[in-house]
């Protein structure tokens, strides 16, 4: 059980929260205020141990006993960090649009989960309606905390009553964003979760994906961090990945992994599922800034850190199998539908 706490530690650090297991501690830093978790507890996984950050001591409070001392720092981050959600979004989005497209229009954040994402997509495109949607309850209460945060309606966050239904009177949408979201869905509910999102869209619309692994990399990059895993028959896939990764409990359930994310997605496929139900998509592809195609735009958010030189190796054979093959092998997949007409 954990208790709240502001007991000081000196005249500035104070623990907000302590627990026979972990602190979560608090110590204010030119203007913002360091957020530090602090395990005794050594079987206890920590995403990030701290973020800097303006949040005040009831959202943050409100963040830990919804995710955990494990996510606290990072979902923290998700928000405050400009390269993080707000930075993969932007650098995938320009890709594809420019933020004029959207001034007078409705965009939505399908599976917004606690809104970060929500929150980054009204500061990218200003001019826009912004909303989210969102199953679990738990995460959209972080999401109105956020909205009401940030001085903006906690209005444009919906809550969908079940996984088969979406809320009622949510209206229609010019570009729906699913961000970190498809590779979540079990191969079941794909179809499902698409017919109610193309539902969505007006004609000449944009259904939007990223941050999704690519279902035929040869690194499965989201959840067990195995080589050629991909390309294993699904009970191989489950035997490897509980025995070769330490993220994987023994008697963990393929289900499971499919809904940690394990199988992700390609635009084929997605594109096939579209046509099944009748309906026509047109794949757009990435324009401006030298990009010319998918593998470019992965690239082009590589960053220039230490391992620019690794993702360069590999940029240059994506290239190659591309040249050689026609196929678009990508670490991870981004892509656009518009709805036709």
């Amino acid at each position: 059980m954990v208790a709240q706490s502001s007991v000081a530690l000196n005249s500035k650090t104070y623990r907000l929260f302590t627990s026979p297991s972990y602190d979560v501690v608090i110590e204010p830093q030119g203007g913002k205020r360091l957020v530090r978790v602090e395990t005794r507890d050594p079987s206890i996984f920590v995403l990030r141990r701290q973020v800097l950050t303006s949040y005040p001591d009831d959202l943050i409070s409100l963040i830990n006993r919804i995710k955990g001392p494990g996510y606290l720092c990072d979902e923290i981050a998700r928000d405050g960090d400009p390269t993080y959600v707000k930075g993969w979004l932007e650098a995938d989005l320009s890709g594809f649009f420019r933020p004029e497209q959207f001034v007078g229009k409705r965009i939505l954040d399908f599976g917004s989960g606690a809104g970060a994402s929500t929150v980054a997509l009204r500061a990218l495109f200003p001019g826009a309606e912004v909303e989210g949607v969102e199953l679990d309850a738990d995460l959209r209460e972080i999401a109105l905390a956020r909205a009401r945060y940030h001085g903006f309606d906690p209005a444009c966050f919906w809550l969908a009553p079940d996984g088969e239904h979406l809320p009622a009177g949510i209206g229609r949408f010019d570009l729906v964003v699913l961000s970190a979201v498809w590779e979540h869905l079990l191969p079941k509910e794909r179809p499902m979760i698409l017919w109610q999102i193309w539902s969505l869209l007006r004609p000449e619309g944009y259904l939007f994906i990223n941050q999704t692994p690519y279902r035929w990399s040869p690194l499965e990059n989201h959840t067990t961090s195995l080589p050629l895993l991909n390309y294993l028959p699904d009970g191989l896939a489950l035997r490897a990945a509980r025995k070769f990764c330490g993220n994987v409990r023994p008697d963990e359930t393929w289900e499971e992994l499919l809904r940690r994310g394990i199988r992700g997605g390609t635009p084929s496929e997605i594109k096939g599922l579209i046509r099944s139900m009748g309906g026509k998509a047109r794949l757009l592809t990435p324009s401006g800034m030298g990009i010319s195609d998918m593998i470019d735009l992965w690239y082009s958010r590589s960053g220039a850190g230490r391992l620019h030189a690794l993702k360069h190796c590999v940029w240059m054979a994506l290239k190659g199998v591309k040249l050689l093959t026609g196929m678009q092998i990508l670490p991870s997949l981004t892509m656009v539908a518009q709805k036709k007409a």
